[in-house]
């Protein structure tokens, strides 16, 4: 799911499952388990663009500070919810895993993060610093 709001919303569970060499057994496990949760995943990703849609209205000709924090709160509170939905997904794939492949899926991760920090420590580097006047 794109748009600005699909990573966020989104019900991939952010492991690096390609990387893990799963079984046939695991595989259509996994499939299962993704769509159980699809009909949820696309209940909250429609609530969120119209969260978002809503906060761009209020927020498109004048600023109403007050309607603005509001719809600012339930764009918020549709993202957390996704969150938990990704976390619980995360967790039932975990416990379809044998341990050697959580540890590896943990290894990559790790490494993943890493390779991100690397990143923008030299993004951050290449910034120029602005000076006050």
């Amino acid at each position: 799911m794109g748009g600005p709001l699909g990573g966020l919303l989104g019900l991939h569970p952010e492991l690096p499952l390609a990387a893990l060499n799963l079984t046939d057994a695991q595989r259509e496990q996994v499939r299962t388990i993704l769509q159980g949760h699809r009909e949820e995943g696309q209940a909250l990703m429609q609530r969120g663009q119209a969260a978002l849609e809503a906060l761009r209205k209020v927020t498109e000709v004048t600023v109403d500070e007050g309607a603005a924090g509001q719809q600012g709160q339930a764009l918020g509170a549709v993202i957390a919810e996704a969150a938990v939905l990704r976390s619980r997904v995360r967790g039932e794939i975990m416990t379809i895993l044998t341990p050697e492949q959580q540890a590896e899926a943990a290894k990559i991760q790790a490494e993943r993060e890493l390779r991100m920090k690397q990143f923008r420590t030299k993004r951050d580097d290449r910034r120029p610093v602005k000076t006050p006047e």
